[in-house]
């Protein structure tokens, strides 16, 4: 089918009564099959090592965070987010900003992370928890080389 895939192959010369090479015969064995466990195997073990990475790095940050991917979906958070917003390994950031005048929030025509990325004022959110608007200053900055964000929130008045 034109596609790729590994062999194993053993090849042995054949001589003449002059220990001359006259042939080759050959056998192999497709594979393919293995190898791709293998990368599987090792994707998944990098991943894992990401995974406990980028865990160890939200929870060092000493305000609200989170790790999203680039349709906002939460991958990673650290404990003060936790306490903010309840979520589930399904939700998206997004989807805890009220829509309201004045703050960022799920847009269809623009991408909020977008708009962040490229201002330089602090921009503001609203998240409801226990049916009560709290309003968060919000920073994101993409991380290098990869299709994650982190996202800050800073509650200004419990710093007051």
């Amino acid at each position: 089918n034109g596609s790729s895939y590994f062999v194993k192959a053993i090849v042995m010369p054949i001589l003449d009564f002059k220990n001359e090479i006259v042939e080759y015969i050959s056998i192999r064995e497709d594979i393919t099959e293995l190898k791709m466990l293998q990368l599987d195997e090792l994707s998944s073990s990098i991943d894992k090592a990401l995974d406990i990475n980028w865990r160890n790095s939200i929870e060092s940050i000493p305000i609200a965070s989170v790790i999203i991917d680039k349709d906002s979906k939460i991958k990673f958070s650290n404990t003060l987010f936790n306490e903010i917003i309840p979520f589930n390994n399904e939700s998206n950031l997004s989807d805890f900003f009220i829509e309201k005048d004045g703050y960022i929030y799920e847009d269809i025509i623009f991408d909020w992370k977008d708009i962040l990325l490229n201002t330089i004022s602090k921009e503001k959110v609203l998240i409801n928890k226990n049916h009560q608007e709290i309003e968060f200053n919000i920073v994101i900055n993409k991380i290098k080389n990869q299709n994650l964000y982190i996202v800050c929130f800073n509650n200004i008045e419990n710093i007051l």
